[in-house]
């Protein structure tokens, strides 16, 4: 692990507070976002009725919110394999779906591993707000 990266906090990176929540309850929807991708496109049933004015294409629709999803997703993995591949699914599985450091088998240190995580988010709030 390199000296630079452990001395650096949330402040290092100019990452607030307020912001620090933010990301991290961004990140924790990645579960959600995983869960709601898998069900794909959906048909649409058109019974008849009137529809009213929210008439559109509903499959199109669809696939919109999935390719946002799938960014979503994407954006996290890539910031998590970019940051420490070598421990890749313990941080997915500690940012996403918050699983404590001591439950997690990785072959570093809490300091180290922390330090790594918040250098996973604040590559993410970079790139959110790009």
């Amino acid at each position: 692990m390199s000296r630079k990266l452990r001395a650096k906090s949330w402040a290092a990176y100019g990452i607030t507070p307020w912001r620090k929540r933010e990301i991290m309850s961004w990140c924790r929807q990645y579960p959600d976002w995983k869960e709601e991708l898998q069900y794909g496109l959906r048909s649409v049933s058109m019974n008849g009725g009137s529809h009213g004015s929210n008439i559109g294409r509903p499959t199109e629709q669809q696939a919109i919110h999935n390719a946002e999803l799938q960014d979503k997703i994407l954006l996290v993995e890539h910031a998590v394999h970019e940051v420490c591949p070598q421990i890749e699914t313990a941080m997915l599985n500690n940012i996403g779906y918050g699983i404590p450091y001591a439950y997690l088998q990785v072959p570093c240190s809490d300091r180290d591993f922390y330090s790594l995580r918040i250098a996973v988010y604040a590559l993410i709030s970079e790139r959110r707000k790009s």
